[in-house]
């Protein structure tokens, strides 16, 4: 998958990832990016600078505007999901399931609603890639964000699922699971201290394909990106990705200790690696 010259649809175009992407797919010459947002104002700055960009409304919990987006985009090669929500819960913590909700349908059902609308698109055949933008939260549970965490898990075996799906098809889907970033949402998580640049998402992950630009110098978390993702699922990648490197679970308990379910030890459980 080449960004140049592609039809490109970003949700959650108004954010802060969102708008790096924005900014990183005119760079590598993509010819027409959908801003998908729920207000088309808050992208107006964006669109008043480039004739490249065209916002649509769109709400990921209104059947009715992903219909609409879906007649819209109907020549997207590229399909970015970027948007979603966090309520910052507990399971008990949380005084009802209003904010939970929220974040399913946004995070998980509102990513396979707008999958199914595009089905019949150029993303969805042989050239054609899906990018979900997920957590690092999708492996791991904080417990103030324990129903975000659920939402994101969620989103990751879709995730599985669309790749298996397609995969005869010769699509590339590909998840990205960042850790803390640098946006507003980042920011309203109790007690976030290190937050990386949402560039930083963006980052090219070595050995793998070239549609996430390169943008700045690599964290520790930029092993978790679907290239890794995907070799540890034989069953389901695609042939891009036969030698990508696997996830190392030690890796995120080692970073996340004191704040992770297993916070209580003095040292990460030993977890044995598959051959």
């Amino acid at each position: 998958m080449k960004v140049e010259g592609s039809v490109v649809l970003l949700t959650g175009a108004n954010g802060g990832i969102g708008r790096a992407f924005v900014k990183a797919l005119l760079a590598r010459g993509a010819s027409k990016i959908y801003l998908g947002v729920r207000n088309p104002a808050s992208v107006q700055d964006l669109v008043s600078g480039s004739d490249k960009l065209v916002a649509i409304e769109l709400d990921l919990g209104a059947p009715n505007q992903i219909a609409q987006a879906a007649r819209t985009a109907s020549d997207i090669n590229l399909l970015i999901n970027n948007a979603g929500t966090a309520a910052f819960s507990g399971a008990l913590s949380a005084r009802d399931t209003t904010g939970a909700r929220a974040e399913m349908e946004a995070n998980y059902f509102g990513v396979l609603a707008l999958s199914q609308a595009l089905r019949d698109t150029p993303a969805f055949r042989a050239g054609g890639a899906i990018v979900n933008i997920l957590s690092v939260l999708s492996h791991i549970t904080l417990p103030v964000a324990g129903t975000y965490s659920a939402s994101k898990a969620a989103a990751l075996h879709l995730t599985r699922t669309l790749r298996a799906e397609l995969k005869s098809r010769g699509v590339q889907v590909l998840a990205v699971l960042p850790a803390q970033t640098d946006t507003a949402m980042g920011a309203a998580r109790p007690q976030a201290q290190t937050r990386s640049s949402p560039a930083n998402c963006l980052r090219r992950p070595p050995t793998h394909s070239r549609l996430i630009p390169k943008a700045c110098k690599p964290n520790w978390h930029s092993s978790f990106t679907q290239s890794a993702e995907s070799s540890r699922y034989p069953q389901c990648r695609s042939a891009s990705h036969e030698e990508e490197n696997r996830i190392d679970h030690w890796r995120v308990l080692r970073h996340w200790r004191g704040h992770c379910e297993n916070a209580g030890r003095r040292r990460p459980p030993r977890i044995r690696r598959r051959a």
